[in-house]
């Protein structure tokens, strides 16, 4: 078995970029390292060119940081499904000393710029231990893509800058998805385990985006979920073009005993379908867009910023996953 493996891994580290800066991490010696944290603490300082850590298949533990001086990096597995990042702690556990100021609970932690992901799974397997995220992204122009991200509460907190997320698999329940950061969701799947809130924006006042979502499809299983309830006062989720199951809570929205951000949220949907998508029962405090407004609301136009950033056109590293 460990020879199959050997192969595998070569094979696969053969039909990757072959560049001096690149790193390879694999659990059974047939790379240079065999942990992520160690080949993390090898990447250069401050690099305006992109590196790439290739990480073969197996079960690799958390918690991993990556810090604001590591910024340009690709994680790239080498299978979605069978490269797997895993932690078992929440909020409410305690951590060895010095360190719940940086993971607070989340199985990685991402605070540096120019972060991209392809063909992992990133999971935390805490149960009724509160936030217990499974990704943490504190940086801007993060890209993750064919990627499985796997919690219960606060699955994914995404704060500060702009992310874009294609082609993913993102499952929770309690506040699935959280944070301030402005963020794209791209014919992803997001699975509400049990009923529980999509989402939980926490969006600045003034920062015209929140959370985005193109063609997606919302799938769950028990209890109804809602589409979202407020992280803070100007709370901002537009869903367009999903499709909704029968799991979404038909009032849609739900304010949390918050009646002071009813006023300042904006929660708009635009031309989903399926039994989630009826609009009858929505609260009165949530928005049906025109056309025209939704064709104003493209990946490129919420992300660009200053710097005219556009992921749809930087191609994939690791081709199709799954």
């Amino acid at each position: 078995m460990r020879t199959l493996c050997a192969i595998a891994l070569l094979s696969y580290l053969a039909a990757a970029p072959a560049a001096a800066k690149d790193l390879y991490v694999a659990q059974d010696g047939t790379a240079p390292f065999r942990t992520i944290q160690d080949a993390v603490a090898a990447l250069p300082d401050n690099s305006p060119e992109r590196t790439t850590v290739y990480i073969g298949s197996g079960t690799y533990q958390g918690p991993i940081v990556l810090p604001e001086s590591k910024r340009n990096v690709t994680f790239l597995g080498q299978n979605t499904k069978t490269t797997v990042i895993t932690y078992g702690f929440g909020a409410k556990d305690r951590f060895p000393r010095g360190q719940s100021d940086i993971y607070n609970g989340a199985c990685v932690v991402v605070l540096a710029n120019g972060f991209r992901a392809e063909k992992l799974t990133f999971c935390n397997t805490a149960v009724d231990r509160g936030a217990a995220p499974a990704l943490r992204i504190e940086a801007d122009r993060a890209m993750i893509r064919h990627c499985r991200v796997l919690g219960l509460q606060d699955t994914l907190v995404v704060n500060k800058g702009r992310m874009y997320f294609r082609d993913c698999y993102v499952e929770g329940q309690i506040d699935c998805i959280s944070g301030s950061a402005t963020v794209v969701f791209e014919l992803c799947t997001i699975h509400s385990k049990d009923g529980g809130y999509i989402t939980a924006s926490a969006t600045p006042r003034g920062q015209r985006f929140g959370f985005v979502f193109l063609r997606c499809r919302l799938s769950g299983v028990g209890e109804s979920a809602y589409l979202g309830r407020p992280g803070g006062l100007y709370s901002n989720v537009v869903f367009l073009n999903c499709v909704m199951g029968s799991h979404i809570e038909p009032h849609g929205w739900d304010d949390s005993g918050d009646l002071d951000s009813v006023d300042t949220a904006y929660y708009g949907e635009y031309n989903s379908t399926g039994p989630g998508a009826n609009r009858t029962k929505r609260v009165m405090w949530s928005r049906q867009l025109s056309r025209r407004d939704a064709q104003e609301i493209t990946v490129f136009a919420v992300l660009r910023g200053s710097d005219g950033w556009d992921p749809d056109k930087i191609p994939y590293e690791g081709g199709q996953a799954w």
